[in-house]
This record gives C-alpha cells, sequence and structure tokens, in this order.
C-alpha cells in the first residue's frame, strides 16, 4: 500500500463463504472451468462471494443451488474462518460451513467441469485449491463425522 493510498476508497474486501457437503460420509468437491495454476484444473468446495445486505446462510443456500443444483441442504455450523488477499487491495475474508445433503444428484453450473463425492482418505488424490486443503488438514474430522451422523 502506497503513502498516499486512503484505506477507504482504495482497498476493498469481500465476504464467502465455502461450503463442506456431505452425503453418506463423503463430501463434494467440483472441478472449476477456469485454469488456475498454469496449466492445471482444480477441485474446490461450493461456495461464493456475499452480495449486498445478503446473509451468510443465504448466500450458502444460494450459491449451492447455482453450482450443484442440490436444495435439500441442512447447514449445521461453520467450521473455519478464513482470508486471504487476492490483489494487494483486495482481502476476502469468509467461512466454511460444515453441510450435509439428503440427494447425490448434482446438476453442474457452466461454472464447473466435473465432480466427486470423496472421502476425506482420497483428497490427496486430488488436485484441490492448496488454501482448502491446509484447511482440511486442521480440521478435527472426527469431530465433524460424528456431528454428521448425529444430526
Amino acid at each position: 500500500m502506497t503513502k498516499n493510498a486512503n484505506l477507504a476508497t482504495d482497498n476493498k474486501f469481500f465476504f464467502s463463504v465455502k461450503v463442506i457437503i456431505f452425503y453418506n460420509k463423503k463430501f463434494l468437491i467440483i472441478k472449476r472451468s477456469g485454469k488456475a495454476r498454469g496449466d492445471n484444473f482444480y477441485w474446490d468446495l461450493p461456495g461464493g462471494r456475499l452480495e449486498f445486505l445478503e446473509k451468510p446462510l443465504t448466500t450458502l443456500h444460494r450459491e449451492i443451488k447455482e453450482e450443484t443444483g442440490l436444495s435439500n441442504i441442512q447447514a449445521l455450523y461453520p467450521i473455519n474462518l478464513w482470508d486471504f488477499m487476492k490483489t494487494p487491495n483486495t482481502q476476502v475474508i469468509g467461512a466454511t460451513y460444515l453441510c450435509k445433503t439428503f440427494d447425490e444428484k448434482v446438476i453442474l453450473s457452466d461454472e464447473h467441469l466435473d465432480y466427486k463425492w470423496i472421502s476425506k482418505e482420497e483428497i490427496p488424490n486430488y488436485n484441490i485449491c492448496g488454501g482448502i486443503v491446509h484447511d482440511m488438514n486442521e480440521w478435527d474430522w472426527n469431530k465433524i463425522l460424528s456431528d454428521l451422523s448425529n444430526n
């Protein structure tokens, strides 16, 4: 940031949600259609940015429906808060929510090429966005799986 930069006008931030959606002890990853990290396509969790005046849970349901076609979703709780710098003057702040669905039929948006239902053990087999993998390695997977069974 330059000396003359005005924090209110030269910088911006966005709030986003990501969702880890489980169905029968496996969770959904989606392959983005845009290239990232050179020539490699990568896998991601569904999610997106809040619109003005939108609540996080409204965004969660809207983005899941838009990206996957899933509508019968139960949001349990946020399991992670995160942030990163998208550009030197743009910060993205977000939350990852633990969710489950009662329907495994996914209908992808044009933003995505493919989807998979995978287990925690299968994470290394996919080129999942690095920040998400880092966060997943910090999560208490025993608690997550227990909470899914109890709700």
